[in-house]
Parts: C-alpha cells; structure tokens; sequence
C-alpha cells in the first residue's frame, strides 16, 4: 500500500504566518487545510453557492488551531482576484478552481509536483500517467500527464487543453474515458 503522505507538504512559517493573518482578519472567506482538519473563518452566500455547486458540505468556522498548514482556499469572485492575488504572500500562487474559489499554494507546488513525487515512488513515467480534471487549476496537470482528459462539465479553457473530453462527471465520464482508452 502506498502512503500519500509523502506528496503533502505544509507552507514554512512565514507563509503560514501571513495566511492566518489574513485568515483572523476576516475580510474574505478563507478556508485553511490541515494534515487532519479544514475549516474556515467565515461563512456567507458565496461560500454556501460554492460548497452547494460542487456538492460539499460547508466547513465548520473555527478559530486557527496552530497544526502546520498545507494548503488553503479563497472564496472571492474572478473580479476580486487580482487584487487580492497582490496580498498574497511572497512563495505561493493561486490557482482557480471555481467561479467563486482559488486555491492558494506553494510557487513550487500544485498537482504536478505531486504527480512526481508520486510517479518516482510507483517508478512511473509521464507518458504512463492519465489525468483527469474540470477546473482552471487542472490545467497544467493535464498538460503534464500522458493523457489528459477534461471532464464533460469542466470549463472551457481545460477542455482546450485536453487531449480528449468525457462525459461529465455525474454521467460516469471517469469510466467512460477509461473505456475510450481501452484501460478498462
């Protein structure tokens, strides 16, 4: 059995400082992601649409508890983004995911750097690797991976980017590109 632990990473004490900061400031919704935990400083409409659109539940609203932060989510709309992308702090990136939600990570982090850690651990090359996404922050996952396949329902800018398009994900477009492709 593999243990996926080792492609988690928390942010340094710096970053982790700054996010809290902005975290207790309560400006925008921030959801904070632990090794055992996610939470959020606050909730309003945009984070009941967003949790309600990707069918999951809200996250409890707690005070930051002091574990190691591994990632963490804004909930703000496409026009607040690049403003607030000037907040961020220096080492970390975001990364949409939703109309209303950005991922913030680490500069050097995001879904390929944990395709490679695990591709290394599984002894697996690129071009053995297929991955699936919908959102802006798949993108560079599915030009990464062998094969990219962009989900039915995903944005249009994944689906330029695919190198094939399945059927949504609530009409088995995992299974039916995995049939396409003959793995199953």
């Amino acid at each position: 059995m593999i243990k996926i632990c080792f492609l988690l990473q928390p942010f340094n004490q710096k970053i982790s400082n700054s996010l809290v900061g902005m975290f207790s400031d309560k400006k925008v919704p921030i959801l904070l992601v632990e090794e055992k935990h996610i939470y959020i400083n606050i909730v309003n409409d945009l984070v009941r649409q967003v949790q309600a659109n990707i069918s999951s539940e809200i996250p409890e609203a707690l005070a930051y508890d002091g574990q190691p932060i591994y990632q963490a989510c804004l909930y703000l709309a496409p026009e607040e983004e690049k403003a607030f992308s000037e907040c961020l702090p220096e080492g970390t990136k975001m990364v949409r995911w939703n109309g209303g939600g950005a991922d913030i990570i680490s500069a050097e982090g995001g879904k390929i750097t944990g395709m490679k850690r695990l591709m290394a651990q599984l002894n697996l090359s690129q071009n053995e690797i297929m991955a699936f996404g919908d959102a802006e922050n798949d993108i560079e996952m599915l030009q990464y991976a062998g094969i990219g396949v962009a989900m039915g329902n995903a944005v249009e800018s994944v689906k330029e980017t695919a190198d094939y398009i399945t059927d949504d994900i609530d009409k088995n477009g995992i299974q039916n590109a995995l049939l396409y492709y003959h793995i199953i």
